[in-house]
C-alpha cells in the first residue's frame, strides 16, 4: 500500500488475464477512485471485474475517497488512465458512472456533459452498481453479483449512523447533506443517561414518504409523526438491536 498526495491512498491489484479484446490497446494500469461506502466498493470491484474480462488492462490502483477532498477534487490531477465511481466527476476521467443529482462541483461542467459509453450519469438508479448492470449486461455476466446490486440499491437509500459516543446533540439533517440522495436516516445519539434512536425521512424528497415513521416508532415503544419517530432505550445494546431492526423492517417494506 502506498500513499499519495492530498491525502489520497491508493491499493494495488495485479491481474494475470487472458488477453482476449473488445477492441482497443492493452494499458497497464487503470487509476480506479471511488466514494468510500458500500455502493463505491461495489461499483469498484464490478469494474474491475467487468474490464478484466475484456483484458484491457493488467492491473488496478484503487483509491477509495470520501467527502472530505471537495474543495481539493477537482484541483487534484488524477492518475490516468482514470475511472470514478459513485463521486463527483472530473475532468481527466475515461470512465465515469454515478447516480447522484450532486456529481458536479463546477457548473460548467454540468452544462457541457454529454453522456458516452464510458461515461454516464443517470439519476433514475438506486445506485452505481445497477448502472453498470445496465451499461455492460450484453457483454459481462452479473448473474453471480445480483445479491451484491440489490444490497447497493438498498443500502444506498438508508444511511445509519450512531453518535452516542459524543456528547454533540442529534445532527438530524447532517446526513443528508453528505448522503442527498438517501431516502431515510436512522441515528443513535446519547440523551442524558439513556440512548435515543431516530428515524426520519428526507425532507429534500419530492416523492411522499410511503411510511408513517411515528407509527414505525410506536412499535419499538416510541413516538413521532408521519416523517420522523424517536425511541428511549436505557442500555447501547437494546438501541442497536432496535436499530437494526428498524432497517430490515424499511428494506421488507
Amino acid at each position: 500500500m502506498n500513499s499519495s498526495e492530498c491525502g489520497f491512498r491508493t491499493y494495488k491489484v495485479n491481474l494475470i488475464i487472458s488477453i482476449k479484446l473488445w477492441g482497443g490497446e492493452i494499458m497497464e494500469t487503470l487509476s480506479i477512485y471511488f466514494h468510500k461506502d458500500f455502493d463505491g466498493l461495489a461499483s469498484a470491484a464490478l469494474l474491475s471485474k467487468i474490464l478484466e474480462k475484456s483484458g484491457t488492462y493488467l492491473s488496478y490502483d484503487y483509491f477509495p475517497i470520501d467527502f472530505d477532498v471537495r474543495d481539493e477534487w477537482l484541483s487534484h490531477s488524477l492518475r490516468r488512465p482514470a475511472a470514478v465511481l459513485d463521486f463527483f466527476y472530473h475532468p481527466e476521467v475515461s470512465y465515469f458512472f454515478d447516480h447522484h443529482a450532486t456529481s458536479f462541483i463546477d457548473h460548467i461542467h454540468k452544462v457541457n456533459y454529454v453522456e458516452t459509453d464510458t461515461i454516464i450519469l443517470d439519476t433514475s438508479f438506486k445506485s452505481t452498481p445497477s448502472i453498470l448492470k445496465y451499461k455492460f449486461s450484453t457483454v459481462f455476466n452479473f448473474e453471480p453479483f445480483k445479491e451484491l446490486i440489490r444490497w447497493s440499491d438498498i443500502i444506498d437509500n438508508i444511511c445509519i449512523y450512531d453518535q452516542s459516543d459524543t456528547a454533540l446533540p442529534l445532527q438530524r439533517f447532517l446526513p443528508y447533506y453528505y448522503y442527498p440522495s438517501v431516502d431515510y436516516t436512522i441515528s443513535l445519539y446519547k440523551k442524558y443517561h439513556d440512548f435515543s434512536v431516530v428515524i426520519s425521512y428526507n425532507p429534500w424528497k419530492k416523492e411522499n414518504n410511503p411510511f408513517h415513521l411515528g407509527e414505525m416508532a410506536k412499535e419499538y415503544g416510541g413516538y413521532g409523526r408521519e416523517n420522523a419517530g424517536g425511541i428511549l432505550c436505557k442500555t447501547h445494546e437494546e438501541a442497536t438491536v432496535k436499530m437494526e431492526s428498524i432497517f430490515k423492517e424499511l428494506i421488507r417494506r
